[in-house]
């Protein structure tokens, strides 16, 4: 039997593969319709580049731990009781999503509490509660003890603090809302938000953004600003699987030959599939057999027939290489299987 897939098991993803005196007016709405930015639009002062990813009126938001966490959803009075992000009556949310970027050679807070501020029916609100955070890299940070503790790169977290601070090139990606006192009915109104963005000369440059219903309906942009390495990172998430899905086309098939050169041995995996997540490890024997972690108990099993891979005798896998040491797994058009590490 030929030998097989050294680097391939990484992850497994299994989805749905705007006189005189009218003519100053006139200039006047010319120059404020030009300040008022659209969403998706990316504004920046000498320090600081921001993105509104989203901002829309709601009345609750997702109190999941997941990759949907903090983001706008349909009220339901039954399965929102003990949801703590649902707006009290009289109230409405203005649930927005941003990414910031730090421009400049040193660490800076891009805020401290207050940045935003929604203006509606004549008043502002500017109380932000922010939830959630998507780091791109890996983040070391202090803890009360001293000990330091990695955050990893690629995943959403909760509760992301008060103090907004960002290193040298540092990107983030954060959700918050913005507690409005009306009670809005049309939930697919017009938001107006002004964002202050630092300077380094200790001041603040205020951006304005009118979001309409159009602009939500045509903005189709991803909320979080996927690569190829991040992608790897969130293989398992849904803008990993999404960006690989796009991208499948741009990674040639391997041959056989191809194949058997970078296979058998030992593999560190991340396993995804509709039913839920597995990782551990993945050793592909020269018989045949794949052990895992917990020894040969599902049998699993492995060989090279023409230019597929065949995983437990009955899935038939194409092999794309995306660089080396990462490769996709795809079977009828869903599997994908894609490797960071091996071990020799």
């Amino acid at each position: 039997m030929k030998k097989m897939m050294t680097l391939f098991l990484m992850f497994v993803l299994c989805c749905s593969v705007v006189g005189c005196n009218n003519e100053q007016s006139s200039t006047d709405n010319a120059i404020e319709a030009a300040t008022q930015y659209r969403l998706g639009d990316t504004v920046s002062t000498d320090i600081f580049e921001f993105t509104l990813n989203r901002a829309e009126f709601t009345v609750a938001l997702n109190n999941t731990i997941d990759e949907n966490y903090y983001t706008p959803k349909e009220y339901n009075p039954t399965s929102d009781q003990g949801n703590p992000f649902v707006a009290p009556v009289g109230h409405t949310y203005v649930a927005f999503s941003y990414t910031v970027s730090n421009l400049d050679r040193a660490t800076n807070e891009f805020h401290n509490g207050s940045f935003a501020t929604v203006t509606y029916d004549g008043k502002e609100y500017n109380s932000v509660e922010e939830g959630a955070y998507y780091l791109y890299t890996d983040k070391l940070i202090q803890q009360g003890s001293g000990s330091i503790q990695t955050l990893e790169g690629g995943e959403w977290r909760k509760n992301p603090g008060d103090n907004f601070l960002l290193s040298s090139g540092e990107k983030e990606t954060r959700r918050a809302y913005i507690d409005v006192a009306a009670e809005i009915k049309n939930l697919d109104a017009d938001v107006t938000i002004v964002i202050a963005i630092p300077t380094s000369d200790g001041t603040k440059e205020e951006f304005t953004y009118l979001i309409t219903e159009k602009d939500r309906n045509e903005y189709q942009e991803d909320e979080i600003e996927m690569s190829l390495d991040l992608a790897i990172r969130c293989f398992t998430d849904e803008e990993g699987q999404s960006y690989f899905t796009t991208h499948l086309d741009e990674y040639s098939v391997m041959t056989a030959d191809q194949i058997a050169k970078v296979a058998s041995g030992k593999h560190k995996v991340d396993i995804k599939e509709s039913y839920g997540h597995w990782n551990g490890t993945f050793w592909f024997q020269e018989d045949g057999r794949i052990k895992d972690d917990y020894g040969y108990v599902n049998e699993r099993t492995w060989e090279i027939s023409g230019d597929t891979l065949i995983i437990n005798g009955d899935t038939t896998c194409e092999v794309r290489k995306v660089k080396d040491s990462v490769y996709l797994l795809v079977a009828d058009g869903n599997i994908r299987v894609d490797q960071r590490k091996t071990e020799r």
